[in-house]
């Protein structure tokens, strides 16, 4: 058997492992926080440790292997080399978000276990000491080709070096590479010269899921820099508070006709974005130069400022660049002269379906506000009634556009809605997230004697609960609002009770009618105790004033779901339907939309 081959530059840990390494394709383990093992990546006990790990393993993987990376921080050196970079390689799929015990991919969890790849080598950046952080957190080498990074945060990149190729791509830099695909990512904190979080140079990229923030470049691309012949499509990401002088969170750009520059966004939000630059130098959200072509479908692009340019949102700035933007939301962008539309500099700028303020000319478009459930807080779902909804054009949808930013079902009917949009019902909304209607709320588990007695003969009215001591048509428990989880606005009321106080309870599971005590119960599954309310004129409400929505308190899922509700109270006669005391109301079966 042949030796393997060596790395150069690789250090003296990484060559060890080499040797040991197997020789076929497999997965290798990393874990940062162990302290015992062989260190050569062939287990979770033997997993490659300490701040270099990561960048060890990656020194010995081969084509055809995966890499798991247990949460903790990892550094591309354990020594103070700026130059030194976690380097992705051909073939190779690096996947963090592990706890470090896991036996298949799909038991990970990215949300739970927090991977981070730093760039800040001195461990100084929270006082400000930026001049040791590697130029770029991660490269790709020339030519290299259908490499994975899943499930990490890149951040403390700074590329401000003064070799040309050290002032592009503080996060991440790729040049001249192909199918790279980049998932559930988080670029923050990074600076570059151009392409604060990520620099993408004559290769072909997708990005799935992440999120630039707080990216900055002293030039251009706050967020993202794609540059001469490049060919980068963005799915179901987030530009949030990057800047720039010129495009605060992407920018396309290309010098050559021979190597045109493609850029497609879908399902995205660019917010909070700010480019500093001044007229007549353009400068906006997102700019589109030269031989590029720009698209956008199902994104919203809001409250981004350009306070010294002309434009504050998407500008296709010189001939022949084009931007199509399509069933996109483009509304309260501010530059110089006010709120700002997109503007078409010299390039061609084409919007259909779409709702700009103030209006923009093109098929199907909308200048009134989208109706934001909580644009101040972030929450850019639409709210019922949003000219939005239902307004989008279906008939040119991805077939990969099968769900929205939150991962809710695409193309879902707003039944109160007209469709105004184009294509075949149902028709697609405006902007990155789908409306998913308002819920539903339906009566269950009466103790009227429709489904089963009550204990005493004390059935009460037609959907109401088992009668009780001062009420004999029993409580009755309902819900007004909307079962929304993105703006809920539920209020549960219950009255003709009796006794002190009510117990609002919500469980997972409906269950077959039983009586308990004076009453019917239905209630199962994971039980919450929303709160317990004091009576007032025999009836009581939650929540009131002060309490968590329901939502919140119930720990709904962003999804939403079907969840029971049901109302406990105790009789103050004692004597009433001996020997019990407690009673219930009547249950209902809600519906949260998305």
């Amino acid at each position: 058997m042949s030796r393997p081959r060596i790395p150069r530059g690789a250090s003296c840990a990484a060559t060890l492992a080499l040797l040991l390494a197997p020789a076929s394709a497999g997965t290798l383990y990393v874990n940062a926080n162990l302290a015992t093992g062989a260190n050569d990546g062939s287990s979770w006990s033997s997993a490659f440790r300490g701040v270099d790990a990561l960048a060890n393993a990656l020194a010995v993987a081969s084509a055809g292997d995966e890499v798991w990376v247990a949460r903790g921080t990892y550094e591309p050196t354990a020594g103070a080399d700026r130059s030194r970079s976690f380097v992705l390689a051909s073939q190779v799929s690096v996947y963090g978000g592990f706890a470090g015990n896991e036996t298949v991919l799909a038991q990970r969890n990215v949300a739970s276990n927090p991977t981070i790849l730093s760039g800040d080598l001195a461990g100084d950046d929270g006082s400000g000491g930026f001049g040791d952080n590697s130029y770029h957190v991660v490269i790709a080498a020339a030519f290299t080709s259908g490499a994975v990074l899943d499930g990490f945060t890149l951040q403390g990149g700074r590329a401000v070096g003064v070799a040309v190729a050290d002032q592009k791509g503080g996060g991440l830099s790729l040049a001249t590479t192909s199918n790279t695909t980049l998932r559930n990512l988080r670029l923050r904190a990074n600076h570059a010269h151009f392409g604060g979080g990520a620099y993408v140079v004559s290769s072909s990229a997708h990005f799935e899921r992440c999120r630039f923030e707080d990216d900055t470049a002293l030039t251009s691309g706050g967020g993202l820099f794609v540059d001469g012949g490049s060919n980068v499509d963005v799915v179901g990401s987030v530009f949030l508070r990057n800047s720039a002088e010129r495009a605060g969170a992407l920018v396309a750009t290309t010098a050559l006709a021979s190597a045109p520059t493609s850029v497609t966004l879908l399902h995205c939000v660019l917010a909070d974005n700010v480019a500093t630059g001044s007229t007549p130098v353009a400068s906006s959200a997102v700019i589109a130069d030269a031989f590029c072509t720009f698209g956008m479908r199902q994104c919203t692009v809001t409250e981004n400022l350009a306070p010294n340019a002309n434009t504050a949102a998407i500008q296709a700035y010189s001939s022949p660049s084009t931007a199509t933007i399509t069933s996109s939301i483009v509304h309260s962008n501010t530059a110089i002269g006010g709120l700002e539309a997109p503007s078409n500099q010299v390039g061609n700028t084409v919007v259909t379906y779409s709702c700009v303020q103030g209006g923009f000319a093109g098929v199907g478009n909308v200048g009134s506000a989208p109706l934001f459930v909580d644009a101040a807080q972030g929450n850019l779902r639409l709210l019922p009634g949003s000219p939005c909804i239902d307004a989008g054009d279906t008939a040119g949808l991805p077939a990969i556009a099968t769900t929205d930013l939150d991962g809710a079902a695409r193309r879902f009917d707003d039944v109160a809605t007209p469709d105004t949009g184009s294509g075949a019902a149902p028709i697609v909304d405006m902007g990155a997230y789908e409306f998913q209607g308002t819920g539903s709320i339906q009566t269950i588990c009466p103790g009227d004697g429709s489904l089963i007695p009550c204990r005493c003969g004390n059935d009460g009215s037609p959907g109401s609960g088992c009668g009780n001591s001062l009420f004999a048509d029993g409580a009755r428990l309902g819900a007004s609002g909307i079962p929304n989880v993105s703006y809920d606005s539920v209020v549960l009321t219950v009255n003709r009770v009796v006794g002190s106080t009510v117990l609002f309870f919500q469980g997972t599971a409906e269950l077959p009618p039983v009586v308990v005590d004076d009453g019917i119960g239905c209630i199962g599954g994971s039980i919450v105790r929303l709160g317990t309310t004091l009576v007032a004129s025999n009836a009581s409400a939650y929540p009131g004033p002060g309490d968590l929505p329901i939502s919140v308190r119930g720990a709904l899922p962003a999804f939403g779901g079907t969840y029971v509700y049901q109302c406990f109270y105790r009789n103050s006669i004692t004597i009433f339907c001996p020997p019990a005391t407690s009673n219930r109301s009547n249950g209902l079966r809600i519906t949260w939309a998305p």
